[in-house]
């Protein structure tokens, strides 16, 4: 598997990104994007994902805790907190790490 990671946001969020991207929820059942990430102090992480309004998709993870120094890929279905498959579109993700750390990193989504 091949990861890339183009880098937006605050300094820092090069440890954030997410694979495959473009991703398509539709082409294989169980199929899911991954949110790599890697805190740098334990503690509670929280990801949420965003529309391209900025619009809240889903919370992927909320105050789970993690081990700093240690990387992490949180799985995503394409499913949004009602229970119905995303839309095609870019979507963005941010994850909150204890510290103050807060990284954004954006992905694809075609069915």
């Amino acid at each position: 598997m091949i990861r890339t990671a183009v880098p937006i946001g605050t300094k820092g969020s090069e440890t954030a990104y997410a694979y495959p991207s473009p991703f398509s929820p539709i082409v294989e059942q169980g199929q899911t994007i991954r949110i790599h990430h890697r805190p740098r102090q334990d503690g509670p992480v929280t990801i949420k994902i965003y529309d391209f309004a900025m619009n809240l998709v889903i919370t992927l993870i909320n105050h789970q805790d993690r081990h700093g120094g240690m990387e992490y890929d949180e799985p995503w279905d394409g499913i949004n907190e009602k229970g119905e498959l995303v839309a095609n579109g870019v979507y963005f993700f941010k994850v909150e790490a204890p510290g103050g750390q807060t990284e954004w990193g954006k992905l694809v989504v075609l069915k």
